[in-house]
């Protein structure tokens, strides 16, 4: 793990992830820019062997609206992590997936979605230990995925990834 200090990390990570927006005069343009590179180099430092809270302030550190390409190395450092962790991280990162516009949620869901069946059984499992309102919320983002033009708007992604108590009928179904 090339991480020697994962608070740290992961708190530098939120606050640089937050990318300074162009209209934003607040910040001078020579600091906006450092936190954008730093951002890029602290996701460039994952090698996916962190863990699922890794992959979960990854998620968490997608907040601006406008990313201006950033997120592209965040999205290569969730890439590294084997499935099953990724999985795992996107429940713990459930209140920012949900934050999110619900584009960029299905973008980061869409692993998960196209994974082998145990994959998605895990994330499922996992999902129903959510609160009731968290998993009302984290259902209604991927139903939304699942309409026309959604990242789930395929035959492999579609209807895969549930957020109550995997029924055997599901399970049947998707084996």
């Amino acid at each position: 793990m090339p991480i020697d200090d994962f608070d740290a990390w992961r708190s530098e990570l939120l606050a640089t992830g937050n990318i300074v927006q162009d209209a934003d005069d607040s910040v001078p343009q020579p600091e906006a820019e450092r936190r954008f590179h730093r951002y890029r180099e602290l996701a460039d430092l994952v090698d996916g062997t962190e863990g699922p809270k890794a992959v979960a302030a990854l998620v968490s550190s997608m907040q601006a609206r406008h990313d201006y390409g950033a997120y592209q190395a965040t999205h290569s450092a969730l890439a590294r992590f084997p499935l099953a962790e990724l999985a795992r991280g996107m429940i713990l990162a459930a209140p920012a997936l949900v934050a999110m516009s619900r584009d960029r949620a299905g973008e980061v869901l869409l692993p998960v979605a196209l994974a082998e069946t145990a994959i998605v059984e895990d994330f499922t499992h996992a999902a129903a230990d959510l609160d009731q309102q968290m998993r009302d919320e984290l259902a209604a983002v991927i139903a939304s995925q699942e309409e026309e033009g959604g990242w789930f708007d395929r035959p492999r992604a579609r209807g895969r990834l549930r957020v109550g108590p995997f029924e055997a009928t599901l399970a049947d179904e998707l084996r």
